[in-house]
Formats: C-alpha cells, sequence, structure tokens
C-alpha cells in the first residue's frame, strides 16, 4: 500500500466523517464507565488505633535517642508478631469472623512515629463492622501477645479506635470513561479511514493521478 502523509486538513475530515462513529463510541465507553462507579465500586472503610509501646508508661516523657532508636526496633519487632498467622489467628476468633489470617493481613498497615515509641495500626476492608472488630480485638491481643514474649513491656491505647469512610470518586471515574472512549474512537476513526482506499473527493484523486483535475461534477441532493 503506498504511504501516505498526514495533515491536520485530513485528520479534521477523518473525524468528521466518522463523527457519529466517534460519539457512539464515546457513548459506551461513558457508559460502561458510568456503570462500572455506580454498581461496583462501593466504599471502603479504614480503622485505625495508636498504641503507645514502651519500657514504662511515661508516655509523653523524653527519652534519650538510644531509646528511641531501641524502641524503633521493638516495634518493628511487634509488628512482626502481630504478622504471624497464630497471632492474627487468635484475632479472628475473638472477634468471631469468617476470614482467614491471610485475608486479614492482606488490609493491614503499620505506621511509627521517629521520636516516640508509638505504634499507628490500619486496617483497610469493605466492611465497616468487621474493620471495628479486627482493630479493636487486635489492641486487645497486642497487650497480652507482646507481653508474653517481651515481659516488661508496657503498652497502652493511647488513641481509641476510629473508623472513616472512603468513598470512590465516582465523577472521576466517568469524566475519564468519557475521555479514553473519546480518544480511542478518533483513533480507531484514523485508522479505518488510512485503510479505506476509496476515492471520495479530489484531493483524493489529485495523490494517485498525474493530470491535473479540471473540474468537479456537483452531487445533487434532492
Amino acid at each position: 500500500m503506498e504511504e501516505r502523509s498526514v495533515n491536520i486538513k485530513e485528520v479534521i475530515y477523518s473525524v468528521k466523517k466518522k463523527s457519529k462513529m466517534i460519539m457512539i463510541l464515546t457513548l459506551l465507553c461513558t457508559l460502561l464507565a458510568t456503570a462500572i462507579a455506580t454498581f461496583m465500586l462501593k466504599p471502603t472503610y479504614e480503622a485505625k488505633v495508636k498504641i503507645f509501646a514502651g519500657s514504662n508508661d511515661t508516655e509523653s516523657g523524653e527519652y534519650r535517642l538510644s531509646e528511641v532508636s531501641n524502641y524503633k526496633d521493638l516495634i518493628g519487632f511487634y509488628t512482626e508478631i502481630i504478622k504471624t498467622e497464630d497471632f492474627m489467628q487468635t484475632v479472628i476468633t475473638r472477634a468471631q469472623l469468617n476470614l482467614s489470617p491471610a485475608q486479614v493481613l492482606n488490609g493491614l498497615s503499620f505506621t511509627t512515629v521517629d521520636n516516640a515509641p508509638v505504634l499507628t495500626i490500619k486496617y483497610t476492608g469493605s466492611n465497616r463492622e468487621n474493620v471495628e472488630k479486627i482493630v479493636s480485638t487486635l489492641s486487645q491481643e497486642f497487650e497480652s501477645g507482646v507481653k508474653a514474649i517481651i515481659p516488661d513491656t508496657y503498652t497502652k491505647v493511647i488513641d481509641s479506635v476510629k473508623v472513616t469512610e472512603r468513598v470512590p470518586a465516582k465523577a472521576k471515574i466517568v469524566i475519564v470513561g468519557f475521555f479514553v472512549g473519546l480518544f480511542l474512537a478518533i483513533g480507531f476513526a484514523l485508522i479505518l479511514d488510512y485503510l479505506d482506499d476509496t476515492i471520495t473527493r479530489r484531493e483524493d484523486l489529485e495523490k494517485i493521478i498525474t493530470s491535473p483535475v479540471l473540474c468537479e461534477l456537483p452531487v445533487e441532493q434532492s
């Protein structure tokens, strides 16, 4: 097939010629994105709790740099205790949930504070009641589980369990669906026009013949 150069006028012509197809494909993608945002995307819930874990009950006291470093190492050890399947199974049993340890661990995350022995535990899930149960039970089991391994550890919940709802940005998904559909439709239209060898315009004819086009016959529309 002979290679053709593409200019802006040809692109605009191709888009106009396939405007109905472009509108239909764009509309279909927008409707699909709307359906996904409305029926498939559900809100998620995040529960978090802050736990103090040190060697004494000085929750807001001053710590030497060496102590802070040691506490950070200990908190890293505490998180490894929480991540064990046995510990997680204990939490699941007490909370009376029909979940596996792997499912719960998949929604857990941990953050620490640089200048204090404080561990923040977060759990994200689709069921508000389960999310709250898991974090509440985990914070209760944390104290006994850690002290069983490190007897001199002092732990306390310093910020009670809080649950927040995360609502999907449905409007953004619909907008993205619209633009994705529009770009795909325009690209598809340009490809179809590029592969179409039908001569429909004077410009198409001038590209394949050397003789000049002297006149055009008007098309009568009834």
